[in-house]
């Protein structure tokens, strides 16, 4: 236990007891994902055949028209159907529109207006000869899904964990799959940093000054004793930027951070997927009451922002944007080329170059003392608002 008291609350990092504490919360949401997983998985099984087949059967015949026209405008139904508008002709909240872009289930745009056309003339089961609903279409959420599949699996074998059974959704109609999806989104959302002190702690060694470590969690984060026990659950650390003086003075002024593929890192990819998981089923509306959890996290945290941009550049945080930098560090200096800006989402996590009124900004070349860049930087390292980019060394985001 450290001699100081740490400044965040509900943080024992040094006690075991809390590390199997906090995997409490990522064996419940990884049950239900793998539960919601098998769940759909046996919904496309179900639904594996022709379709004027499943049309006919009396027990199939409800579901998968709620499936595949579930929502369907009836204007679309008796009118020749081009596959290119297939997407305007679900009503907003239609069930039909949620298993086909958010589940990845339904018939692809050429074989429903195919269904549609046909039917026109000999009816749906006849019409549905030779057609078959995919479990495979093209869905961004079920990316993330699977995504969230692939890390979780990497996390309990690199924290030498069991993984928790999977939790068992009966699915008797359609909107059992979708209930079954929220309640893993609701369990999943639990993890997220500002809600979760397990994950914060995390997310705060994602990126950050040890000196700011040592003051927000005292001296004891970064001895032995502490080293070996994160170690044993995966979390390893490495510098990350240093000032460039000397090999020893360079240790201990270090920004460190997850070194890759270990637990850390692992977990933060956790987070942005459950974060990019909230955005498309908010921006999507599926009429699934669900929050922008990133904003509200970046908006929970606007002072240090506010902060940050007036001692930088006289200017309060707009809340749109984000800035991508590059951080150069040589000889007790810290050079930072400003490359522009991008809109404040977590579409493709971040990674694309759009509006924000890119012509009308001027983009700095920062240079300041290492001593500055840690004092200025520290704050929103240790939140996680300065994000690493995995695909560019020395390349980092930070909200603006």
């Amino acid at each position: 236990m450290p001699q100081c008291q740490p400044r965040v609350d509900g943080v024992e990092y040094w006690s075991e007891a809390w590390w199997n504490e906090g995997f409490k919360a990522l064996d419940d949401a990884y049950s239900r994902l793998m539960g919601f997983i098998e769940a759909r998985g046996r919904v496309i099984g179900m639904l594996n055949g022709d379709l004027s087949i499943m049309l006919k059967d009396a027990n199939l015949r409800d579901f998968t028209l709620k499936v595949i026209l579930g929502g369907f405008r009836d204007e679309c139904l008796n009118n020749p159907l081009d596959p290119g508008k297939v997407g305007e002709c679900f009503n907003r909240h239609a069930m039909g529109r949620f298993y086909r872009e958010v589940l990845g289930i339904g018939l692809t745009n050429e074989d429903l207006s195919t269904l549609v056309n046909r039917a026109q003339n000999v009816g749906l089961e006849k019409a549905g000869e030779g057609l078959r609903i995919s479990g495979d279409l093209n869905s961004d959420v079920m990316n993330n899904v699977n995504t969230l599949r692939a890390s979780f699996s990497k996390v309990y074998m690199i924290a030498h964990r069991q993984e928790p059974e999977p939790v068992n959704y009966e699915v008797k109609e359609p909107r059992d799959l979708l209930n079954a999806l929220v309640d893993f989104l609701n369990s999943a959302l639990r993890l997220l940093p500002l809600y979760n002190r397990f994950t914060f702690f995390i997310q705060s060694l994602y990126l950050v000054p040890k000196p700011y470590l040592r003051v927000m969690y005292c001296d004891e984060i970064l001895s032995d004793s502490v080293k070996n026990l994160m170690s044993k659950y995966g979390v390893r650390l490495v510098n990350k930027i240093t000032p460039g003086i000397r090999q020893d003075i360079d240790d201990e002024l270090a920004v460190i951070g997850h070194e890759k593929g270990s637990l850390g890192g692992l977990i933060m990819g956790i987070i942005y997927d459950i974060y990019e998981i909230a955005y498309r089923l908010n921006a999507g509306d599926y009429g699934i009451r669900i929050d922008d959890e990133f904003r509200k996290y970046v908006q929970n945290y606007s002072t240090y922002l506010d902060d940050f941009y007036i001692k930088l550049l006289n200017a309060k945080f707009e809340g749109k944007c984000c800035f991508w930098l590059k951080i150069n560090a040589e000889h007790g200096s810290i050079n930072i080329p400003v490359h522009g800006r991008c809109e404040l989402d977590l579409t493709s996590l971040l990674k694309e170059y759009l509006s924000c009124d890119v012509e009308k900004h001027w983009y700095p070349q920062l240079r300041m003392k290492y001593n500055e860049f840690v004092e200025l930087f520290a704050p929103l390292m240790f939140l996680g608002l300065v994000i690493p980019e995995s695909d560019f060394p020395d390349h980092y985001m930070i909200v603006g």
